[in-house]
């Protein structure tokens, strides 16, 4: 019997990640490269890879349960592939269970031959199980769960639905996590220097491509086909370019002008930068910089395909910055927790010591790039993240400890239209929930340099 190509890939995908330790998207990337898979089949291999990786500790529960094996010591290609069947007969309701179970008997088969009838005999179990391996999908599942189960339940470390609980209350919580266990939308950002959001929409109709606007984003395009984002007609023109809907709310809060310096100090992969130029009509000197070469150049060429001009792409680190500028965006490295519906690896990777190094390297660079930022200029922080340690107590300690800048208001209607008791940036932060429109989590926060600090501080000492 042969195994469908979609199971092949994802098959590999996951077996990469498990035993090389490879990022989802790069794992992925690389199986689909192997083969030319239709449509139909790549975006089947990328649900379940993106499946097994979101419930990776739920279905490695249902495994210990349906084994009563809690050793954890069971064969990676056995229990990958058990993972692979179990996530889609309990997630995907349009996959025939037979076929799932045929599949992976015949996959054991080749990896595994002698584990074949233990993985048939585990699968065909699981078929008569089914009202216990069942996933909860909605805060009123998880109603009465200790804050343990629930963890378990919506395939959360711990430390994390804990953390997520105990800052911000099990209903918000527990609505964001549901929220990053959904597959993520895609979106794309309209380059308004050639293009109006309609007739990007049209052209996507005839394409064949179904779309349409994104909430809260003037300039983004939800896409609602499963076509991959990269072979639109569109995109390749640089018509439009691939960004989350999220992301795109940053620059208008920094609102460039023509004619302005600006920095965006962590600028890869360039989404932000280029935004940033559309928004001055590529009139402003737009410094985009990034640690790494590579990346730079991934900054450059995304920029010459949207035909700008106003980006310099360059390669440095931010804490060592000499020039000063009108505007600084600082999209600063953090725990990427709010981007775990597209990212769903760093469940699992993400940890509180890697977090508190983040924590100092973000305060280091608004320190830094503090010093750059003109009198009168306007500096915005910003993260994917929904930890307070790397958003709201940054904010703090940085006017704290820089009473040279001011909170600088600035507004988000669209989340006010959400929920009209959020500030969404009255008071110069905001925070932009994955539960708000399935989009990723971002929190936002504009200071802006005092003109006259100097003269007021002496004025004060007097």
């Amino acid at each position: 019997m042969t195994v469908s190509i979609a199971r092949q890939i994802a098959f590999r995908a996951l077996s990469a990640i498990e035993q090389k330790g490879a990022y989802t998207h790069l794992a992925l990337r690389a199986a689909l490269e192997e083969t030319t898979p239709q449509p139909s089949d790549a975006a089947l291999a990328s649900e379940i890879v993106h499946g097994v990786t979101v419930w990776r500790r739920l279905l490695d529960h249902w495994i210990e349960t349906l084994t009563k094996d809690h050793s954890g010591h069971m064969q990676h290609t056995v229990r990958t592939l058990l993972r692979m069947a179990l996530y889609q007969m309990r997630f995907l309701e349009r996959v025939p269970p037979y076929a799932v179970v045929n599949d992976a008997v015949e996959q054991t088969k080749i990896y595994a031959q002698r584990a074949a009838g233990f993985v048939n005999g585990v699968l065909r179990a699981a078929l008569r199980q089914t009202a216990y391996l069942q996933p909860a999908r909605t805060v009123d599942d998880l109603a009465d769960c200790a804050v343990e189960q629930l963890a378990l339940r919506l395939s959360y470390p711990d430390w994390l639905a804990q953390s997520l609980i105990a800052t911000y209350g099990r209903t918000v919580a527990i609505s964001a996590m549901v929220a990053m266990n959904e597959s993520p939308v895609r979106t794309v950002r309209v380059n308004r220097l050639v293009a109006t959001r309609e007739e990007v929409l049209a052209s996507l109709a005839e394409s064949g491509v179904q779309a349409e606007a994104c909430a809260l984003s003037p300039e983004g395009i939800r896409l609602l086909s499963r076509t991959q984002p990269e072979t639109i007609p569109d995109v390749m023109a640089g018509r439009c370019t691939l960004q989350g809907e999220s992301s795109m709310l940053v620059a208008p809060v920094l609102a460039p002008k023509p004619g302005q310096k600006v920095l965006d100090a962590c600028a890869a992969p360039g989404g932000k930068a280029t935004h940033l130029a559309e928004l001055s009509l590529d009139q402003a000197d737009i410094t985009a910089m990034d640690l790494h070469e590579h990346r730079a150049r991934a900054i450059a060429r995304t920029a010459r395909h949207l035909g700008l001009h106003s980006v310099r792409a360059v390669t440095g680190d931010a804490r060592e910055v000499q020039e000063d500028f009108d505007a600084i965006l600082l999209d600063a490295p953090c725990s990427g927790i709010g981007t775990i519906a597209r990212k769903s690896d760093l469940k699992w990777t993400a940890a509180p010591l890697k977090t508190a190094a983040i924590v100092q390297l973000q305060r280091e660079l608004l320190s830094a790039l503090a010093k750059r930022v003109k009198p009168g200029g306007k500096l915005l922080y910003s993260t994917c993240t929904l930890l307070p340690e790397e958003n709201e107590q940054q904010r703090e300690q940085f006017l704290r400890d820089h009473p040279d800048f001011v909170a600088e208001p600035f507004d988000l209607p669209g989340l006010r239209q959400i929920d009209a008791s959020r500030s969404a940036g009255a008071d110069g932060q905001a925070r932009i929930w994955p539960q708000d429109f399935g989009g990723d989590g971002f929190y936002l926060a504009l200071f802006r340099r005092i003109p006259d600090w100097t003269n007021q501080a002496k004025e004060e000492s007097v």
